[in-house]
């Protein structure tokens, strides 16, 4: 039985997926905290909208290296 090496930066359709969707999580989040500490009582479904955009720009550019 031998083992395969695996490599650890492999990019897969799944791991950009998964790190675009998280980053969007993650800038979703930055925004409602930033908005209710601003407008003070904010609806958290409108962070939602927020964060897929940039995260799609980012995760697109750096994969492209634009």
């Amino acid at each position: 039985m031998s083992l395969q090496a695996v490599p650890l930066q492999a990019v897969t359709p799944i791991s950009v997926l998964g790190t675009t969707l998280l980053f969007a999580a993650f800038l979703s989040l930055t925004a409602h905290l930033a908005a209710r500490n601003v407008l003070g009582d904010v609806d958290p479904r409108r962070a939602l909208y927020v964060g897929p955009l940039p995260a799609v720009i980012g995760v697109g550019g750096g994969a492209f290296a634009v």
